[in-house]
């Protein structure tokens, strides 16, 4: 499916998640190889204000349809950081590289900014646990923007202190019946049953690994016993070589 289509598609109100994807990627890259033959005085308007990097909340503002910044740093940085290294090769920027512990703390952020303006819109639809509470999975996929498909698991922000107490709050929300839901009852059911297979392979794994790590220390005493034993029967045979000859030189001095 072409621009167009995704574009008329978009209009209508019936493109899919996915599809909007798609559309938002064909601009962002359209716009990346429009701007770098621009002078910086172009690119500039992009950029922030030490001019380190893209500023996503004036690309979002270029791309269009519906993107945010949360957006753009969850889904798309695989096409921002190129034309952010591209940048930098001409001079027209000077990116300081994050280290993971800013990134961390930026996607936590974000994530956060994302819950809190959902619990603002009192239409949302939360997606709903078989027991009842927010189904982490899930909202991880809406936050990145991305069919649950394909998410295997929930990202790494899913687990700092600051998100996990804001999702208990809403779990709570969601038992007394304060939130909109989605079912996705089937969904997590099956999830918890592969979380079982896996946990059991696991443990499997590590009884099979402890029983080797058993069998290689026994095989290594038994070894060390053997090399023992070997070297006493040498030092034995020695001695009675040694004593031996003694006999010998006595008896021929007689």
């Amino acid at each position: 499916m072409d621009k167009q289509q995704l574009i008329e598609q978009f209009e209508a109100g019936t493109i899919n998640r996915q599809s909007k994807g798609v559309l938002r990627r064909i601009v962002i890259k359209e716009i990346f190889e429009d701007l770098i033959e621009q002078p910086i005085e172009i690119i500039a308007k992009i950029l922030n204000e030490k001019r380190t990097k893209v500023d996503l909340n004036e690309l979002a503002k270029l791309v269009g349809y519906e993107i945010k910044d949360t957006n753009i740093r969850q889904s798309f940085m695989d096409e921002v950081r190129p034309f952010q290294d591209k940048l930098r090769q001409k001079g027209h920027i000077i990116l300081a590289e994050k280290n993971r512990t800013q990134e961390k703390d930026e996607n936590t952020k974000a994530l956060i900014d994302f819950l809190h303006a959902r619990l603002a819109e009192p239409d949302y639809k939360w997606p709903m646990h078989l027991r009842g509470n927010l189904y982490r999975r899930a909202i991880w996929a809406y936050f990145i923007d991305t069919p649950l498909d394909e998410v295997k698991y929930p990202g790494a922000p899913m687990s700092q202190k600051e998100v996990k107490e804001l999702c208990a709050i809403i779990d709570v929300k969601m038992v007394n019946k304060e939130l909109q839901t989605l079912d996705y009852s089937s969904t997590s059911a099956t999830d918890e049953m592969s979380d079982t297979m896996e946990s059991k392979v696991i443990s499997r794994l590590r009884k099979e690994l402890k029983e080797s790590k058993e069998q290689l220390v026994e095989e290594r005493e038994t070894r060390l016993d053997l090399e023992k034993e070997i070297e006493q029967l040498k030092y034995k045979k020695k001695e009675s070589l040694g004593a031996g000859r003694d006999a010998i030189k006595a008896e021929s001095i007689r």
